[in-house]
């Protein structure tokens, strides 16, 4: 069908680039078929642009892996608990380790820009989610996620609590929710308000078989569900 519809529009707008110029000599039957063949073929080449972009946005809404883009140069691999003025700066190796917390994730400067792999892993060492030099793939069907060029968001099915969401802004990567790394050890990175007020961030330590009280008191930085909303923020 995709086809004869391009192959209809170039004989269409062939028939008419040849005849517009010579309208003034043609008849009211040729100059009426002229015009009707160039509105034809504006109306069929609108309704393929159309389709052509529904069927790109289909296709992101359904892939399991995208790309985020650092639109700030990184002088220093910089990681921040969301928006709070807690941060990491790893130099090195790049990787963050504080055992028995270790290889949580990578952080490290390529060109002036800043690229962080990881694997987000549930509590059993499940891999719910990987990335690398910022390209994210999706595992775990199990959890809902969004994205857009700059963050990345995995929350609950059902309550959509967020797990885990990194975003690339002011040339650092800004993470909150869990990482777990293979020995069953995990951080739970949340921001936090003090008794007296102060806004801090926290980074709760989690052992293997132990019993934690987690409050998911992260804000989710998207919409759901992601086939209504994709790439749409809260604040939107």
């Amino acid at each position: 069908m995709k086809i004869f519809q391009i192959i209809l529009v170039l004989v269409l707008s062939i028939y008419s680039i040849i005849n517009i110029p010579k309208l003034k000599r043609k008849n009211w039957k040729t100059r009426i078929f002229t015009l009707l063949s160039l509105l034809a073929a504006f109306v069929i080449s609108w309704n393929g642009i159309k389709d052509f972009n529904k069927q790109q946005l289909l296709e992101k809404i359904n892939s399991s892996y995208g790309e985020l883009v650092n639109t700030k140069e990184s002088t220093v691999p910089m990681v921040k608990i969301g928006d709070t003025k807690a941060a990491f700066i790893i130099k090195g190796t790049g990787v963050f380790n504080f055992p028995p917390y270790t290889n949580l994730f990578k952080v490290f400067v390529k060109d002036n820009r800043l690229y962080l792999n990881m694997i987000v892993r549930d509590r059993g060492g499940n891999i719910i989610a990987a990335i690398y030099e910022n390209v994210w793939t999706m595992y775990d069907n199990s959890y809902e996620y969004n994205d857009d060029e700059n963050a990345f968001e995995i929350v609950t099915r059902g309550d959509r609590k967020v797990f885990f969401h990194m975003e690339l802004k002011e040339g650092a990567a800004h993470i909150e929710g869990f990482l777990f790394s293979e020995n069953g050890y995990g951080l739970y990175f949340h921001p936090s308000k003090s008794i007296i007020g102060v806004d801090g961030a926290f980074a709760d330590q989690i052992r293997p078989g132990e019993l934690v009280s987690i409050t998911y008191n992260i804000q989710r930085i998207f919409k759901y569900p992601r086939a209504k909303y994709y790439g749409i923020r809260e604040t939107d």
